[in-house]
C-alpha cells in the first residue's frame, strides 16, 4: 500500500481520493495509522461514511476545488488515489 512508502511522521496530513472499494480501505489504514485524513468524492454522498471510517476532514470535489480545499488545510505529505480513472479524479 502507498501508505507505507510515505516518509512523514503520524499527524500528518493525508488526503484519500475515492471512498469506494480500496478507497475506503486506505482511509482506514491512514487514520489507523495516526495520519489526519482528508477524504476526497464526488457529492456529499459518501461524507458519513468517509467520517464513520476515520476521515477528519471531507472535500466534495463536486461543490469545491479539491487542490484548494487541500492547500487551505495546510497542504498533504501525500494523496493516495483509487478512483478507477484520470477523468473520475476531475472536478
Amino acid at each position: 500500500m502507498g501508505l507505507r512508502s510515505v516518509e512523514t511522521e503520524p499527524g500528518a496530513q493525508m488526503a484519500v481520493q475515492g471512498i469506494g472499494g480500496l478507497g475506503h480501505l486506505a482511509l482506514q489504514y491512514a487514520a489507523r495509522l495516526g495520519y489526519c485524513v482528508a477524504a476526497i468524492a464526488r457529492g456529499r454522498e459518501k461524507e458519513e461514511l468517509a467520517r464513520s471510517l476515520g476521515a477528519d476532514h471531507y472535500i466534495d470535489s463536486v461543490a469545491e476545488d479539491p487542490a484548494q480545499a487541500l492547500r487551505d488545510l495546510g497542504g498533504a505529505a501525500a494523496i493516495i488515489a483509487t478512483a478507477a480513472s484520470g477523468p473520475s479524479m476531475s472536478p
